[in-house]
């Protein structure tokens, strides 16, 4: 705000801007509040104050919240989930859903493209956003001002710029990978990881719940009659059989306890809640399968 006032776009009366803290000394009607986080940012302002932990701004009926930008491709979900949080609090919201009339682009213009190359008047130009498309506009854009073609530089992934005095040249190719981010701590999930899951997807998984007594170690009730009814008897696979090659198509049978307290848990039981369960996620063979799958069979027959 304070560059568009110096620019001029924004004029404000003396006393019309005022801080966050001094909120509480004004009506509800008098007051304007612009608010970052119309994308569904975690932790930005507009989403803590609709989860109700800003300290200073708090929702109310009256209020009327509007989104001024459209969500920007993939960031929908954590838009539309923003605005029912908000709508779930009796507010009024206003977006791009329900009106045109209020979106404002966080892109340039071809216009302000078009003045701000005039303004700085760079020798060479490289385009770093948008689609091949928009980069070949902007291209295209450039030339029109009077820029040689080899003065617009359109660079693919990995592709290294050398630059000179006077000179910008391609340089070498950098191999790039796809980097695939763990969405809870933020950190590089490993390869076996996403092998797994590739598996898991093409074989699928089947889980069989139990529930074991703690008193005497048998099942309280039999699977196959359990309230959701969604238990079905399978029939092993002959390991080595035709379709389950190498365990790459069949489903991984995994054996889930659930033991209220485990002091007089058998011995069998123990081996195989703690040996058992781990082979079927470490081992993909048949014969793995084919075992796993005998253990829990004797284990649920009594």
């Amino acid at each position: 705000m304070e560059i568009s006032k110096s620019l001029g776009y924004l004029r404000l009366k003396p006393g019309t801007e005022i801080r966050i803290d001094q909120i509480k000394n004004f009506k509800d009607r008098d007051l304007t509040l612009v608010i970052a986080g119309s994308q569904g940012q975690e932790n930005s302002a507009m989403t803590r104050i609709s989860n109700g932990e800003h300290r200073e701004v708090k929702l109310g009926s009256n209020d009327v919240v509007i989104f001024s930008a459209d969500p920007i491709p993939g960031n929908e979900i954590s838009v539309y989930e923003l605005v029912d949080t908000i709508v779930k609090k009796d507010v009024r919201v206003v977006y791009s859903s329900n009106s045109s009339d209020f979106h404002v682009s966080g892109h340039g213009s071809q216009d302000e493209l078009s003045d701000l190359i005039k303004m700085v008047k760079p020798k060479k130009l490289i385009p770093i956003g948008g689609t091949p498309r928009h980069m070949y506009a902007y291209k295209n854009m450039a030339m029109d001002l009077g820029y040689k073609r080899e003065d617009v530089l359109l660079l693919d992934d990995g592709q290294e710029v050398i630059f000179g005095r006077d000179s910008a040249s391609f340089g070498k190719i950098v191999p790039l990978k796809n980097v695939y981010v763990d969405e809870v701590s933020g950190e590089e999930m490993e390869s076996f990881v996403l092998r797994d899951r590739q598996k898991l997807s093409e074989g699928g998984i089947v889980i069989i719940l139990a529930q074991v007594s703690s008193s005497d170690g048998q099942l309280v009730d039999n699977p196959g009659n359990s309230r959701k009814k969604n238990f079905q008897r399978f029939t092993p696979p002959t390991p080595g059989a035709s379709g389950c090659n190498r365990g790459l198509s069949c489903p991984i049978i995994s054996l889930w306890l659930g033991v209220i307290g485990d002091k007089n848990l058998s011995s069998n039981l123990r081996k195989i809640r703690f040996i058992l369960f781990p082979l079927s996620l470490l081992f993909w063979s048949d014969f793995y399968f084919y075992y796993l799958f005998q253990e829990a069979a004797h284990l649920l027959s009594g």
